[in-house]
């Protein structure tokens, strides 16, 4: 009989760093998912027929679970605020079966895990983390390193194979579909959900200095204007987070807003990516995009790890942005700086593999 390993995830980050991890076990374990939001999603479209539960209910139906077919292992992804992670790790710990956790981004470390005052409430066992850089930012935060293994962030180990399978076909078909003429510069903007994300727009004003519809907005502006002065068609889309629903810009945009696309598709069918703190403007880099970090009036330490270590280009001041936009759209120099800059962020490939061998050593002997 397979060992069982239960699995929890809500965010779509979190979701899409466990992912890979499951297909590398999935011949050897007898795997059981449960998710909602984006997650769930994500996993039916992978072949996972995940259960959906929500964070209300995640308790009283985990207490079930655990009495009727208790695992060897939990695994979960993580998410801000209530969710199915911490109720599976909080259960797993009352029925001391160890969990594993794989962080997804450089971001609000200590708001994934908390209860209260506590930040590391739901802490998991053992906890993944993307390098070295992660685990020192938590440990300065408190985080216990000792539960801290930098073995890198798996959805990174498939960007190779989006890059070599990405074809000039495809590139045609996703200016196509955005509207952009032949011979326009393409600009995708990769919203997320910054308002929602941090309590309201007053509470993101206060916390960021902005929201998505301040970037976007002045994105759009400047767009407009560096089209106008160089007389030069271009093309202004826009991607928005899963989290986002559709018609949330129409008072402010009239381009076109897509949703459920493959981002990687659309990042490399165009000629400048923008966006905010996402996760995606370091693929979007390691795959050859020009990327640029738009975080208009940004308040405090910059949310993009990127940012932080001074690779890639960023734009603070929106009287700036004009300028950028048409070096990062017209000036081969400055696009292939920007390429190499951020080709210098390190990845370690692999990171599904060795998580998976964690795994295993867990599904053996729960006490390793």
């Amino acid at each position: 009989m397979r060992p069982r390993l239960f699995c929890a995830a809500h965010d779509a980050g979190g979701c899409n760093a466990v992912l890979p991890v499951l297909e590398a076990l999935k011949a050897e374990a007898d795997i059981r998912a449960w998710a909602d939001g984006p997650a769930w999603d994500i996993l039916a479209r992978a072949g996972w027929a995940p259960q959906r539960l929500r964070a209300s209910e995640a308790a009283a139906a985990f207490s079930r679970a655990f009495g009727q077919e208790p695992p060897r292992l939990a695994l979960v992804g993580s998410s801000v605020g209530a969710s199915l992670e911490d109720a599976l790790v909080s259960e797993s710990r009352r029925r001391h079966v160890p969990s594993i956790g794989v962080l997804d981004a450089w971001i609000r470390y200590d708001q994934r895990f908390a209860r209260g005052s506590d930040p590391w409430a739901y802490l998991p066992d053992a906890l993944v983390v993307m390098d070295e850089h992660a685990k020192a930012e938590m440990a300065a935060l408190g985080a216990p390193p000792e539960r801290l293994l930098p073995l890198g962030q798996p959805q990174f180990d498939l960007l190779p194979g989006r890059l070599s399978s990405f074809t000039l076909e495809q590139r045609e078909r996703v200016r196509s579909a955005l509207g952009a003429p032949q011979g326009a510069r393409l600009v995708l903007f990769l919203s997320q959900d910054m308002r929602e994300y941090y309590g309201g727009r007053e509470r993101a004003l206060q916390t960021l200095g902005y929201d998505e519809f301040d970037a976007l907005e002045a994105l759009r502006d400047a767009a407009k204007a560096v089209s106008a002065r160089r007389a030069a068609p271009l093309r202004l889309a826009v991607k928005l987070h899963p989290r986002e629903t559709p018609g949330k810009f129409a008072a402010l945009f009239e381009g076109p807003v897509v949703r459920g696309e493959d981002p990687y598709e659309l990042m490399l069918g165009s000629d400048l990516v923008v966006g905010m703190d996402t996760l995606l403007l370091i693929e979007g880099g390691w795959l050859g995009c020009v990327t640029l970090s738009l975080q208009p009036r940004r308040r405090g330490a910059d949310t993009l790890i990127t940012g932080r270590l001074g690779l890639g280009r960023s734009c603070r001041e929106p009287e700036r942005l004009e300028g950028l936009l048409e070096d990062l759209l017209f000036d081969d120099a400055e696009r292939a700086a920007d390429v190499a800059s951020m080709r210098r962020f390190p990845i370690q490939p692999g990171a599904a593999r060795r998580i998976a061998e964690l795994a295993r050593s867990r599904l053996e002997d729960p006490r390793s």
